[in-house]
């Protein structure tokens, strides 16, 4: 379980966050914009990038997986103890529709306070239909969301010391990876941050 947020240095985000270029999706560093696409989420992830969109707005009705908790407001904590309570009575197919959706939630679509989307617990319901789904411009979207909203707070000055991302942030770092004038100042032993700051 991961026991707390993934923490990037605030300097760091704050900067990303002020270097974002929506329009082009991506991020001012020195005289270049480095884009963020979702090419760099397929190279990070190897998620399907045809597919139908997910609707992580929708709200679902009852679904079997979300009948084992007994709440209608799941948190990531409740998926793990779900977990570990039913590693030798649960059924195989829902054990790994839990670890399916503590996947999504966690690692994919994480947020600021732990909350299970409800439609995620439908997509997961039926197995078989998960190919189907977009789930990279589905990470793709909610991370960018999330990066725009901060990047307009912190240009507007509207938040105090604390920038909340919510969604992959891991694939900040692809950006950083993919760009090879990035990776010529890596292998120079220059940091990310300098070349940021």
């Amino acid at each position: 379980m991961i026991d707390s947020d993934m923490k990037i240095s605030r300097r760091v985000v704050r900067e990303l966050c002020y270097r974002m270029v929506e329009k082009n999706c991506g991020f001012q560093i020195r005289s270049q914009v480095i884009s963020f696409t979702l090419i760099d989420v397929c190279t990070g992830l190897g998620l399907k990038v045809a597919g139908e969109k997910v609707d992580l707005e929708k709200e679902s009705s009852e679904s079997q997986l979300k009948s084992l908790f007994g709440s209608n407001r799941i948190i990531i904590t409740m998926i793990y103890e779900e977990l570990i309570k039913s590693v030798n009575d649960c059924i195989v197919v829902d054990f790994c529709k839990l670890y399916i959706l503590l996947g999504l939630s966690e690692f994919l679509l994480p947020n600021t306070k732990g909350i299970v989307c409800s439609e995620l617990f439908i997509l997961v319901d039926n197995l078989d239909e998960l190919c189907k789904y977009n789930w990279d411009g589905t990470v793709y979207e909610y991370l960018v969301r999330s990066l725009c909203e901060a990047a307009s707070s912190i240009l507007n000055e509207t938040i105090s010391s604390y920038v909340y991302i919510v969604g992959c942030t891991y694939l900040l770092q692809v950006i950083f990876i993919v760009s090879s004038k990035v990776k010529y100042l890596l292998v120079n032993n220059c940091c990310v941050v300098d070349v940021l700051l």
